[in-house]
């Protein structure tokens, strides 16, 4: 049978919204299974994946969607994300937390207080982030300055009975960047059981080695 309205806008499946007649109701269970035993195996073409999304942007997510998807529930729960992915998180999130939009906007932790002035520069794949050291901001001006893109503690590793955040990531490189004053013991512990648990190159770069290569 060929619907009269069939092609048009104005037939029943050209209304949108309090207009469309299946507004307000929900499949039954039967259909939802029938639904997706005849999708399976098929894949989505990238313009309708385009208007999936722009049917869905700036739609809030309901309390029951947000408590399936909250811990063992969620499949992706126990995955730990590649680089890459946390590097177009962090591309993706630009700006977004900047200024007074960061929830610890005005506010100073209490282990901040006595490890030295801290500075900030901008990250051309992080916004503005915050150095512990000159050293660190001597460096990530020199890799702008060679056109060099990095991030600045953009992962923390578990190794075993602490955990270790290295100071820069070159994502062209593939490699882990270290900048040390002084070597503690604390830190030569951290950073061997790094290297022995993982298997990322790290670099690591003393005070003497910056002003070698005219950084400082």
């Amino acid at each position: 049978m060929i619907h009269k309205n069939s092609g048009s806008n104005n037939g029943m499946y050209g209304k949108t919204g309090t207009k469309n007649p299946f507004y307000g109701k929900k499949h039954s269970k039967e259909s939802l299974i029938k639904m997706s035993v005849a999708h399976k195996g098929k894949t989505l073409s990238e313009e309708h994946k385009k208007k999936l999304s722009e049917s869905r942007k700036g739609k809030p997510k309901s309390e029951e969607w947000k408590s399936k998807m909250r811990g063992k529930n969620n499949p992706n729960f126990g995955k730990p994300m590649s680089i890459e992915q946390k590097i177009k998180i962090s591309i993706a999130r630009k700006g977004k937390y900047a200024g007074k939009n960061n929830p610890r906007y005005g506010k100073i932790a209490s282990n901040h207080i006595g490890k030295g002035k801290r500075s900030y520069y901008k990250s051309p794949l992080q916004n503005k982030v915050c150095f512990r050291s000159s050293y660190e901001l001597a460096y990530a001006k020199y890799l702008d300055s060679i056109n060099e893109l990095w991030m600045y503690e953009i992962e923390t590793f578990d190794i075993g009975n602490n955990t270790y955040t290295p100071d820069f990531f070159l994502p062209r490189r593939e490699l882990f960047v270290e900048i040390k004053g002084y070597m503690s013991p604390k830190s030569n512990d951290k950073i061997t059981q790094f290297k022995e648990q993982y298997p990322w190159n790290l670099e690591i770069l003393f005070e003497e080695d910056l002003k070698k290569m005219g950084i400082l």
